[in-house]
């Protein structure tokens, strides 16, 4: 019986006793950007984010044929810290980014001062650049990327909205409840196999 005890207390300390994050959700999710406005739209828009690390994995977009990656600067956002903006609720960093793009900060009517959009530009001799950006007077989040490959100059521009979709579900790890489960189901099969053996042997006796 003690044995029997032993086993089952060593059983649920191995459950419980794992780490936290099995319980959690894979929550590396891919988005993909649909674009709207005038001027030379996006052909490309997709992102990876993890609300658990609030990081950005990837996040490429492709305009005139030219590809921006905008991962390190959707990590870190250009913000007027002087003056943060009441939509984005004290968020910072990657979990600002987020929001922004999932639409916190919608534009006002017009004439309105605060302006939700994407902009895309280039004027020779200048860079071509390509962001998204909320401005609310002197308030602003800007997640702003240059061209990944030198490209010849050329004069364009856009500028828009946009909507994310899920690009895919997020999969769910073992929860250490479904772990116990598993480890106690093992134990009685085992018990009943052992128990089995035993009338066996005493049968043949």
């Amino acid at each position: 019986m003690m044995r029997h005890q032993l086993w089952i207390s060593v059983l649920l300390i191995a459950a419980f006793g794992a780490p936290v994050a099995m319980a959690d959700l894979i929550d590396l999710t891919t988005y993909t950007i649909n674009f709207t406005g005038t001027g030379t739209l996006p052909t490309a828009g997709m992102f990876t984010y993890d609300p658990d690390t609030t990081t950005f994995t990837s996040f490429l977009v492709t305009w005139h044929g030219v590809s921006f990656d905008l991962t390190s600067s959707a990590n870190a956002p250009l913000v007027a810290l002087s003056f943060p903006l009441p939509c984005l609720s004290g968020l910072s960093g990657a979990a600002a980014s987020f929001a922004l793009l999932q639409g916190a900060c919608p534009s006002g009517p017009v004439g309105s001062v605060v302006v939700t959009e994407w902009d895309a530009v280039d004027n020779p001799p200048f860079n071509p650049f390509f962001d998204f950006l909320t401005t609310n007077g002197p308030a602003e989040i800007q997640v702003l990327a240059f061209p990944q490959q030198i490209v010849q100059p050329f004069t364009d521009q856009g500028v828009g909205g946009w909507s994310i979709s899920l690009e895919g579900a997020a999969v769910a790890e073992p929860s250490s409840l479904t772990l116990v489960t598993t480890l106690l189901c093992a134990f009685v099969a085992r018990r009943r196999i052992s128990n089995g053996l035993r009338q066996a042997t005493r049968t043949n006796r």
